[in-house]
């Protein structure tokens, strides 16, 4: 009597590192979307809303561009003004924005002052605070005819209470080929309201206006 047997072997073998990072990248990827559905369900539960924007997309020029259209861009915080006295520790949030239609062409340079004499005037000196820090400067430049020129324009934030190059605070040269550029700096510098109102200054130049 012959008799016949048939066995079943189970083969292990270990996973390639290709399929092991597909799947740790599938994982991630679902234990995300698990997260933000649940986020989702919180707010909608509490009655709040979500936040408009990530910090990626707050460090986006895009974005910023267009949110800036409106009031003030989100991606910097406004500068803030301390009290001089130490037993009476007290900040205030100073918002200051302008805006001014100003023609600059090859050779030519604009300088202003970063805020106007109206607002150190009626914010400022009747806050009653005597010192200002600055976190961070911001400048927007809008183009006032069509696009694609190959227009170029450096800005200059200066210290005027320096000589030379001493008095710069930063300097950045944008592409308006697109229309628009937003440019912002952190200085980290703290002062009085008054040295802030006379010395602190933004100088715009152009290139690309003239053949």
């Amino acid at each position: 009597m012959a008799t016949t047997r048939s066995e079943q072997q189970q083969i292990t073998t270990t996973p390639l590192f290709e399929v092991q990072i597909r799947g740790y990248r599938r994982n991630q990827r679902r234990l995300f979307n698990a997260q933000q559905a649940a986020r989702r369900v919180g707010q909608a539960l509490i009655g709040g809303t979500s936040k408009r924007h990530t910090l990626e997309q707050q460090i986006k020029p895009e974005t910023q561009l267009q949110l800036s259209m409106q009031e003030r861009a989100s991606i910097v915080p406004a500068e803030v003004l301390y009290h001089s006295r130490r037993d009476d520790a007290h900040h205030r949030v100073y918002v200051h924005r302008s805006e001014e239609a100003i023609l600059v062409t090859d050779n030519h340079q604009v300088d202003r002052s970063f805020i106007q004499e109206e607002s150190f005037i009626s914010q400022l000196q009747r806050s009653g605070m005597q010192y200002i820090h600055l976190g961070v400067l911001q400048v927007r430049i809008q183009i006032l005819h069509r696009q694609q020129e190959g227009t170029l324009t450096l800005v200059v934030f200066r210290d005027n209470r320096w000589q030379g190059d001493q008095a710069i605070i930063a300097t950045m040269e944008v592409d308006l080929t697109k229309g628009s550029q937003m440019i912002y700096v952190v200085p980290e510098i703290m002062m009085t309201i008054g040295d802030f109102y006379r010395n602190v200054q933004i100088s715009i130049l152009t290139r690309g206006y003239e053949a």
